[in-house]
């Protein structure tokens, strides 16, 4: 069978045992991580979601959850000095670090 006249049957398959196993534990993670009120720690919660995802094959149904998630802590992270001393002193290696991750979600 010719894989490019049946791209869907050439796709990764989606590990769903592995879904079941990780999507609370990266549920959990998230909302610990927001409940903290630490938006680096948020950052990493969502990083680590996007990795679990990408080796599971997919990504849940409620996945703007970790977006907006991203998103709010980002605009708390911009809003500290911590920010400040990353545009002037660091040359923005944490805003990129920002982006990196944020940019996972474009399809």
């Amino acid at each position: 069978m010719n894989a490019d006249l049946y791209p869907e049957r050439s796709a990764p398959r989606i590990d769903y045992a592995l879904m079941q196993e990780e999507y609370p534990k990266l549920k959990a993670a998230l909302t610990r991580a927001e409940r903290s009120g630490d938006p680096l720690r948020v950052r990493a919660a969502v990083a680590r979601f996007v990795q679990k995802s990408d080796a599971i094959g997919c990504m849940p149904d409620d996945w703007p959850r970790w977006r907006n998630a991203l998103e709010d802590a980002f605009e708390a992270w911009r809003r500290t000095d911590a920010a400040d001393d990353d545009y002037f002193e660091r040359g923005g290696v944490e805003l990129g670090i920002w982006r990196e991750v944020a940019a996972r979600f474009d399809f």
